[in-house]
């Protein structure tokens, strides 16, 4: 597995950051994602719940009110 990718033999595009990647790892992408994000459905190792994370890609600016 790549740090941030995913388990198997499945590959992403995306990768998690840094400070995701310890505690979480990509189950997949999901086809929702657009222009401005990706977004990843993500499983936390210590207890296999699952999340979904958008990923921002890099020279979009977030508008303060969308956080």
């Amino acid at each position: 597995m790549q740090d941030g990718g995913v388990d198997g033999s499945q590959r992403t595009l995306t990768n998690l950051p840094r400070s995701l990647v310890a505690d979480y790892r990509i189950v997949q992408e999901l086809s929702a994602s657009g222009a401005e994000a990706d977004l990843l459905l993500v499983e936390r190792r210590r207890d296999d719940a699952r999340r979904v994370v958008k990923i921002y890609r890099r020279n979009v600016v977030l508008d303060e009110d969308t956080v």
